[in-house]
């Protein structure tokens, strides 16, 4: 299979980018961590490492390649946490805290689209190896017959990496009509692409077949049964613009928790933003750690209250999960 590489990063994401990278591999703690710019319970961890740590972000903060990140590692019961920076590189701007919001921007698609997708799957509402003309009759032509519900998830459809600007559009149902208009350059399964239809089309999928929108489902599926209760999308009905880091420079001010790109604002006038995620790094820690119990037998921990969601868990407290 080849390989197509995107250029696509933005300085914002890598404090939350970071931290759910480390969380892959981490063990569960029995906690969150207090508010504050460090923490550290060293464990099995190596505390000789952590200037190197502090210097490698220190170095990017001088170097302005972001101008703030929250640092956090978690291994055996054993946690070091620090926050660096600030919201921006303006004088006087707001300090980093380990509580501050970040913009997930598109690891939404992991941490809502493709968890939610695989609840689906658990569910048996879902088969990975479906076709997508299945589920939506009206995506067929172009090629488009052979994509799977596995290509959607991996970047293998073929499909192209974004759905045009011009002519303008707006709205989630004229998103659904430009992303079953696509043709393939590459036949399904053959070629890697990074490509935002395939997770558009995915989270189309989760209503389709859920009944409810995107944005509600990963809300009471994925991020309440985790007590991720900072992190969702369309934030500034839940949270101050103040405590969101603000990723995009308009004219005359920042802009904290609105989508910024044009195809996400284009899709946010229906109602639903294709990628407004926000999480703090403790929340998505809580996410890391419902990775690393899925790395063992049986499906995701994620449980709403009294009701068996997902199965293999007890609960999903911090540290009390039974997966």
């Amino acid at each position: 299979m080849r390989r197509h590489s995107s250029s696509k990063r933005s300085r914002h994401r890598y404090a939350i980018g970071a931290c759910l990278a480390l969380l892959a591999g981490c063990a569960p703690l029995s906690g969150d961590s207090p508010a504050g710019g460090t923490l550290a319970a060293h464990g099995q961890l190596d505390p000789a490492q952590f200037a190197r740590i502090d210097a490698a972000i220190g170095a990017a903060i001088a170097e302005r390649r972001l101008p703030g990140a929250v640092f956090h590692l978690e291994r055996g019961g054993a946690v070091h946490e620090r926050a660096y920076g600030q919201f921006s590189y303006e004088s006087g701007a707001a300090a980093v805290t380990p509580d501050s919001v970040f913009d997930a921007a598109s690891l939404t698609k992991v941490l809502a689209t493709a968890p939610a997708v695989l609840l689906l799957v658990e569910e048996g509402k879902l088969e990975l190896d479906a076709k997508l003309v299945d589920y939506f009759p009206e995506c067929g032509g172009g090629g488009k017959e052979a994509i799977t519900i596995r290509h959607l998830l991996t970047h293998t459809s073929g499909l192209p990496a974004g759905l045009p600007a011009r002519p303008s559009w707006q709205g989630d149902a004229a998103a659904h009509a430009l992303a079953c208009a696509q043709t393939v350059t590459h036949a399904p399964g053959s070629f890697f692409r990074y490509s935002d239809i395939n997770y558009i089309l995915l989270g189309q999928l989760v209503a389709h077949l859920s009944g409810e929108p995107l944005d509600a489902y990963a809300q009471r599926h994925i991020f309440t049964p985790l007590g991720m209760r900072d992190t969702g999308y369309l934030p500034l009905r839940r949270m101050a613009a103040s405590s969101i880091v603000p990723t995009h420079r308009a004219p005359r001010r920042w802009r904290r928790g609105r989508c910024t790109r044009g195809r996400a604002r284009r899709r946010a006038a229906a109602g639903r933003g294709a990628r407004p995620d926000r999480a703090p790094h403790r929340r998505c820690r809580r996410f890391g750690r419902r990775v690393q119990h899925r790395a063992r037998p049986g499906p995701f921990c994620a449980h709403a209250a009294g009701r068996r969601r997902a199965g293999g868990c007890a609960c999903c407290r911090p540290g009390a999960c039974a997966c």
